[in-house]
């Protein structure tokens, strides 16, 4: 069983840092339907609000703002990874 949380931990760990980056920095939730800004930073459409970035205060207007397809594909694999890795910690494969 130790030897199982020490191969297990780090992967968790990673995991974990994952989640945190592609988090919504306004709403703290996984990023949904995200946007890419001039000033590079990605928010879910519906939580970019006015025409100033939120984190870096960077001033825009509606056109330079792009949908970020590429975000919303990794944060669907994470969704997967984390299914899995949650599945298998719950019903371990035994050898």
């Amino acid at each position: 069983m130790e030897e199982a949380q020490r191969f297990i931990n780090p992967w968790l760990l990673h995991l974990q840092k994952l989640a945190l980056e592609l988090k919504c920095p306004i709403c703290l939730q996984l990023f949904n339907r995200p946007v890419l800004l001039p000033c590079s930073h990605i928010f879910c459409s519906s939580c970019q609000i006015g025409l100033e970035c939120a984190v870096c205060k960077h001033s825009y207007i509606n056109q330079e703002v792009k949908s970020a397809p590429f975000m919303e594909n990794i944060v669907t694999i994470y969704r997967n990874i984390e299914a899995t890795f949650s599945t298998s910690v719950v019903n371990p494969v035994c050898s």
